[in-house]
């Protein structure tokens, strides 16, 4: 869902003062499990995409431009992918197990 990729960067932005360069990618993950837990598996996709691509946008120096100076920032981005990734597959999977469990339970 749009709306907590859009909550991470508001995050983000007021903790801008404390975090400076560091952390660009920290509250997108909370965006990707949140999204995960309430949505299906695309929409937790596309906070993926959406916090890689605003993490790196508004984050990552140079700001405001795509631009990648180093291998480094091209390394942050990845892990973000791989980690952010991961958790929607769990949490998902939880959902969805949690889900079946329920289902498949006989009510005595």
């Amino acid at each position: 869902m749009l709306a907590f990729t859009v909550l991470a960067t508001l995050l983000r932005w007021l903790t801008d003062g404390l975090l400076a360069d560091a952390s660009p990618y920290s509250f997108y993950y909370l965006s990707v499990v949140l999204t995960s837990l309430v949505a299906r598996m695309g929409s937790a996709t596309m906070a993926v995409i959406l916090g890689g691509l605003c993490a790196h946008f508004f984050w990552v120096e140079p700001r405001f431009k795509m631009d990648f100076l180093n291998t480094s920032q091209i390394a942050q981005l990845v892990v973000f992918v791989l980690v952010a990734t991961s958790c929607a597959l769990a949490v998902t999977a939880a959902r969805v197990l949690r889900i079946f469990d329920y289902i498949s339970t006989d009510d005595d």
